[in-house]
């Protein structure tokens, strides 16, 4: 008996949406993501210090635009950066290209499937990092156990694996912030551009999905002002389920944390976010199968 097929995501609008519209917004976000997110730094320590008691060889999922992979590689980590989007990794090819890309080898690949390039041998990581929510593109159970297991499969034994996700919020599924609110004014310092971020988040609680939107509002030397819109979903994990999951990978919960502080998760209020901290298990039989 086959498993049933995951019934089709509808977005707000009563649209279906498939991968092929997803990879498309994510790809209209590429250009601007290092103004957005370049300059965060607080998560950073967090894994240069797992770096350190793991090990050297660190995989990281998710790598975007290569924020993390640079801090690590100039910590003196070897990292593989993989990502299933060629926007983001042309974005973090042109990080990389103005100076040494030493100790950073950047994969086009998606997770949810074993990957056969020969940087992502079975057990070559010491340290498996997926920061800044990047599992919560994974929008099923189906998807997200195998995208884990195949983290578990990189790791070798007592390998470690560090995930950052959004704490639950109460607030965060508010039908009020599906209205778009100005985020930010900065200048990119490539085009010499003023943009302007807004932002909503249109909450779908009964599938714990959030949609998405980001809106570019980019004023060009001549005046004009050029919007790029863009809008995805975001499966939110919450932390027992979370640590179900791990289990369910063959990986063993270690702590979850409610700050990159590494501060325990509150019992009554909101954490500042969910980082989850797992290990393979020592002798893991299954190491020496490919």
């Amino acid at each position: 008996m086959t498993a049933p097929a995951d019934p089709p995501l509808i977005d707000p609008d009563g649209l279906p949406v498939g991968q092929a519209e997803i990879e498309a917004a994510l790809a209209r976000i590429a250009p601007f993501y290092d103004l957005d997110m370049g300059a965060l730094a607080d998560d950073l320590p967090l894994y240069a210090a797992y770096a350190q008691v793991a090990g050297p060889a660190v995989l990281e999922v998710g790598v975007g635009t290569g924020r993390v992979a640079a801090h690590l590689a100039a910590a003196g980590c070897r990292v593989v950066g993989i990502d299933a989007s060629p926007a983001m990794l042309a974005q973090a090819r042109q990080r990389f290209a103005g100076g040494p890309t030493e100790g950073v080898t950047l994969v086009q690949a998606d997770i949810r499937r074993p990957p056969s390039h020969p940087a992502l041998a079975v057990g070559a990581f010491d340290l498996a990092v997926a920061p800044l929510a990047g599992l919560c593109h994974l929008l099923t159970r189906r998807d997200q156990l195998a995208a884990v297991r195949n983290v578990a499969r990189l790791l070798r034994p007592g390998g470690w694996f560090v995930a950052d996700l959004p704490a639950f919020d109460p607030q965060d599924w508010s039908p009020d912030l599906a209205t778009p609110r100005l985020q930010w004014t900065r200048i990119d310092p490539r085009s010499g551009h003023t943009v302007m971020k807004l932002a909503a988040a249109q909450p779908a609680p009964a599938i714990q999905i959030q949609w998405i939107t980001y809106l570019y509002d980019e004023t060009r030397s001549d005046g004009a002002v050029h919007r790029t819109r863009a809008r995805f979903p975001l499966r939110h994990i919450f932390r027992f389920e979370l640590e179900g999951l791990l289990e369910a990978a063959g990986l063993m919960p270690e702590r979850c944390f409610g700050s990159y502080d590494l501060d325990d998760v509150p019992a009554f209020d909101p954490a500042e976010r969910l980082i989850a901290v797992a290990r393979k298990p020592s002798g893991d039989p299954g190491q020496e199968t490919a």
